[in-house]
């Protein structure tokens, strides 16, 4: 199901691993990115939160050495087969972290989603 496709920004394809949860923690699910831009993520994930359900959003970037967990909070924009989009609450101060370090989370080589 589709609830709203309409995308105004870019967004970098990055594969790393997305922990989803309820505001309320009755639904917890681990999945994975598999593009990010300012305003929202896309996540493959097993579990599914209802559409427009309010949620908090921990994406991990992993590098060889270290990582960084970024913290945010947003609503399910979209549903399908596979997984979920996530509207930020507000924008991701940090989005350009991962157009720089796009080698740990972009398998495809290609930088910006279709």
């Amino acid at each position: 199901m589709i609830i709203d496709e309409r995308r105004q920004r870019n967004r970098v394809v990055f594969e790393t691993r997305v922990n989803v949860k309820s505001l309320d923690e009755t639904f917890i699910s681990e999945g994975t990115s598999k593009n990010i831009g300012m305003g929202g993520i896309y996540i493959e994930i097993p579990d599914f939160l209802g559409p427009q359900t309010p949620c908090d959003v921990e994406i991990v970037l992993n590098a060889r050495h270290s990582h960084i967990i970024l913290h945010t909070k947003g609503a399910v924009s979209r549903i399908d087969d596979k997984g979920m989009a996530v509207k930020f609450d507000n924008d991701l101060e940090w989005w350009a972290l991962f157009a720089i370090y796009g080698q740990y989370g972009n398998p495809s080589g290609k930088l910006f989603a279709a």
